[in-house]
Order: structure tokens, then sequence, then C-alpha cells
């Protein structure tokens, strides 16, 4: 006696498979098949939109690089060196050292090390000098715009043997953040797209070390100016 479920199954599965050459049952198989590919799709579309916005933010990005560069400020009483740095394009950061190795006595100008941001004419950064009433300490003031107080004291510590390092950093507000002397300060710069690093000294021999300035993109030309027999700004 033959088993009567297999042989209802397989006439059960017969007339389903010639359901589907009907045309009533075009649509219905049609539709299913078009939503399980739809699904199937979205699978593979997701991570395939994930890795192109990967691959869109990795492009968008500015290329970053970074040099290091060496400052040894050397110049008697009175008289001032500078080095110049011209950014192309935007700055992102910079970071160094500075030390004061011997200072200058002079009756109008005082030691003076200097680390200046530039667009255009106006500057932003930090200046530390060697006050005639403390004389074993340096001062360690940011500078500002004249509308943002121009420039304050913030801290003051020893010179001797002791570099002192330092970091300015551009944010995305256009400002720029210092950070020296366990102090951090931002320097009111407003949308500041710096065109060019100025190091400089007067009155002393001040040594900046590794000095390491990162921006974005490619072009980045640096170049000496020294300019020993110009006379500081007097504080």
């Amino acid at each position: 006696m033959s088993p009567v479920w297999p042989n209802k199954r397989i006439e059960f599965a017969r007339r389903f498979l010639r359901s589907l050459n009907s045309q009533t049952a075009r649509p219905f198989v049609r539709n299913s098949f078009a939503a399980l590919g739809e699904k199937a799709m979205r699978r593979v579309i997701r991570p395939l939109l994930v890795c192109a916005l990967c691959a869109s933010s990795a492009v968008g990005r500015a290329e970053s690089i970074e040099q290091t560069f060496q400052f040894d400020c050397d110049v008697p009483a009175g008289k001032m060196s500078e080095w110049i740095g011209t950014i192309v394009p935007r700055l992102q950061h910079v970071e160094a050292s500075v030390e004061l190795l011997e200072p200058r006595t002079h009756e109008r100008w005082l030691p003076v090390a200097s680390v200046f941001l530039f667009q255009g004419t106006q500057k932003v950064g930090l200046q530390l000098y060697r006050d005639r009433q403390q004389q074993d300490k340096l001062q360690v003031a940011v500078l500002r715009p004249e509308s943002e107080g121009g420039r304050s004291v913030i801290a003051s510590v020893p010179w001797e043997g002791a570099p002192i390092a330092f970091s300015l950093l551009t944010k995305q507000s256009g400002d720029v953040e210092l950070a020296v002397a366990g102090k951090v300060a931002l320097l009111g710069a407003k949308d500041i797209d710096v065109e060019k690093l100025a190091l400089s000294c007067s009155s002393a021999q001040f040594e900046f070390k590794n000095v390491v300035v990162r921006s974005e993109g490619a072009q980045q030309s640096v170049a000496a100016d020294r300019r020993e027999d110009a006379a500081p700004a007097e504080r």
C-alpha cells in the first residue's frame, strides 16, 4: 500500500508550480520576489553607502603636513633678529620650546622673545621678557588684538636652565588657543587665517628648539629673514 501523504505533497507541489504560470499568480510572484530583492539590495547598498561616505570624507579632509625647525636667536644688546615662515594654506598647529641662554643689558631695550601669527596687519601670539624688577624670571605674556585687550602677563617663571614649552592651536571658531607655562588662553582672533609665523628676539640669546609647524595641504614655504640691525619694539 503506497503512502498517501507523500503523494499528496507531490501533487500539491505540481499544482503550485503550474499556478506560477497563471495570469493571476504572476503579479503575486513578481511582487514577492521584488520585495525580497529590495530587502537584499538594501542590505548590500547600505554598507556600500557607508564605504562611499568614508571615502568622500577622506577625500574632503585636507592633507596635513609637518615641518620642524630650529632657531638660535643670538643678538647684541639693542638689536633684534627675526625668523619668518610663510604658511600656505591654513595653519593648524605650532609647538616648540624657547630658552633664554644669555640676557644682554641695554638702557632702553629688554631681553624679549616673541612668537607671532600674522594675517595681514593683525597679529596674535606670545612674548617672553625679562623685567628689570625680576631679573631671575621671565614674564609670560599673551598678545591679543588691541580690541581684545592687547598684551597681558599670565605667568612668571624662572629662566635659568629652564626651556619653556608652548603651543598655538587654531580652533574651528577661527580663534587661536595658546598653551604655555601651565596656562591656556584664547587670543581673541576673529576668523584668523594665518599667513605668517614669526619668531624673534632682542637683546639676548634665545634658542627656539623643535619648532613643529603643521598646516593643511602640501604647500608650505619657510624663509629666514634676519634683521639684526633693526631696533626691537620698546616695552
